[in-house]
């Protein structure tokens, strides 16, 4: 235990983490980090904070931009933790929107109602921007 102070450590580690992947030369590294979805998991399933859970949203989005990745990131379970985090709350599911909207169709074959709840929830957007990165 932290002494009470894990909200503090959970939020502090999921905003320098979505700092890191807003940078285009670090995203492959944290790719090919092997512990990258165990900890982004981790921050997904912390109920005491929205954006701990936003921040790996955030983190998820700029992963899964990296091309080389993608194929690995999905079956790792990265479609799985998006939907998941997608329920946590309406900011969160536009970053999972967008983030799922990156993938090319090959990986999106196996769509149920919850994906598909998710992926049109980006035509329910007001006022989002995703076309610069760095501004979320």
């Amino acid at each position: 235990d932290l002494f009470s102070a894990n909200a503090a450590v959970f939020g502090e580690c999921a905003t320098a983490l979505r700092y890191l992947a807003q940078h285009p030369r670090v995203v492959p590294l944290l790719c090919d980090e092997t512990n990258l979805l165990p900890l982004i998991t981790r921050l997904a399933r912390f109920d005491e904070s929205e954006a701990v859970r936003y921040d790996a949203a955030v983190v998820l989005y700029h992963a899964l931009s990296h091309e080389p990745s993608q194929r690995a990131l999905c079956r790792a379970g990265a479609v799985k933790i998006l939907t998941d985090l997608a329920a946590t709350g309406p900011r969160t599911r536009e970053v999972c929107s967008a983030a799922l909207h990156q993938l090319p169709n090959d990986l999106m074959s196996h769509i149920d109602g919850q994906l598909l709840g998710v992926l049109m929830s980006l035509l329910d957007m007001k006022d989002a921007d995703f076309t610069d990165a760095s501004a979320f």
